[in-house]
């Protein structure tokens, strides 16, 4: 299992939660982003020792193989950024979608935002993306609104409330040509995601129609 933590943005990491720590403690071992600053979380974490790998802009794409090797085959990992989210304009969004494609168990450690916490675990391009907030409720402008995503390009998050599955299931048919990712309740013990094509998610949503759950779904950007 990897767990995708957001942290506070505090150089000397004065203010990281127990919870948190406790989870660097347990993991096999964590991954950052400079040597400097893991050291240091490690420290405050009360887990000085702990082996490392440091994952950032000067990685080499084979590096990301034994990286995603090394985690397919732990029991649990951490991976944080110096500071803020990772992947959010951050180093690490490749080694996510490697990740996914072998079948790690990705789980957020959230923080405030769910916007952040759903991009980290989506394994998509999030160096820039628009935050479309939630589908409109007249279903006739749905179509004007996928126009709109389609026209803008980028990573997109949107939001629907927990009793829209069937507004989402109807709306994910009109985006072609790009992965989906759909989270669902982020920070929570039952927390899931559902990633693919929208043929696939399509396909798992009509399954959940009913389900009354928060969620929120990421489009990836159009290559």
């Amino acid at each position: 299992m990897l767990i995708v933590a957001g942290i506070p943005l505090d150089e000397e990491y004065h203010n990281l939660p127990d919870d948190l720590k406790d989870i660097a403690r347990s993991s096999d071992f964590v991954i950052g982003e400079e040597k400097k600053n893991v050291l240091k979380f490690l420290a405050r974490s009360d887990a000085r020792g702990k082996e490392f790998i440091l994952l950032n802009e000067h990685t080499e794409e084979h590096d990301y193989f034994d990286i995603v090797d090394r985690v397919k085959n732990a029991g649990k990992v951490l991976f944080f950024s110096d500071g803020g989210t990772p992947c959010v304009a951050d180093p690490g969004y490749k080694f996510i979608d490697l990740c996914h494609n072998v079948g790690v168990s990705i789980v957020p450690y959230p923080g405030p935002s769910s916007i952040t916490a759903a991009l980290s675990i989506s394994g998509f391009y999030a160096e820039r993306f628009y935050f479309a907030g939630f589908l409109p409720k007249d279903r006739s402008l749905y179509k004007k609104f996928a126009e709109k995503i389609e026209i803008i390009g980028e990573t997109t998050v949107i939001f629907e409330r927990p009793y829209g599955m069937k507004n989402i299931i109807e709306f994910v048919k009109l985006i072609k040509q790009r992965k989906i990712c759909i989270i669902f309740n982020i920070g929570k013990p039952d927390f899931y995601y559902i990633r693919g094509t929208m043929e696939d998610i399509s396909n798992c949503l009509l399954n959940k129609k009913n389900i009354k759950s928060p969620f929120v779904a990421i489009i990836d950007r159009k290559l």
